[in-house]
């Protein structure tokens, strides 16, 4: 097994290079496979998380119609079941004014304001 892994590292290491072509080959492969969700993940993320941008998180939307029209539609009709799940999974169930409600962690730490993990705002310095 050692000269096995000794073989393997120096062929990795010196040329020739005998796995570039099955590399390249393999990696088009996945490319081909995966260009779609690849894709609209780039869209959505190259415009930021909507915790982080929460005055423009509408446009998040508009910015899937331009990349794919009929997108952000979708998305919007399909949202509500996503948003309850998220709100079950930070919030804990609590009571207030003999009501059902959902308490949720809210902390400031140096301007940015925390719910639960999620980043969803900066406050600027009050002086």
């Amino acid at each position: 097994m050692m000269i096995l892994t000794g073989k393997t590292i120096v062929s990795a290491i010196r040329p020739p290079y005998p796995y570039g072509g099955e590399f390249m080959s393999q990696f088009l492969f996945a490319l081909r496979l995966c260009w779609f969700p690849l894709l609209i993940s780039t869209v959505a993320f190259g415009y930021g998380a909507p915790g982080l941008q929460a005055a423009n998180f509408l446009t998040l939307f508009g910015a899937l119609d331009r990349a794919i029209p009929g997108l952000g539609r979708v998305v919007k009709q399909n949202a509500n079941s996503g948003v309850a799940a998220g709100i079950n999974a930070l919030g804990k169930e609590a009571e207030l004014e003999g009501k059902k409600a959902r308490a949720f962690p809210l902390r400031f730490v140096d301007g940015a304001v925390f719910l639960g993990p999620l980043k969803v705002g900066q406050v600027p310095p009050l002086f």
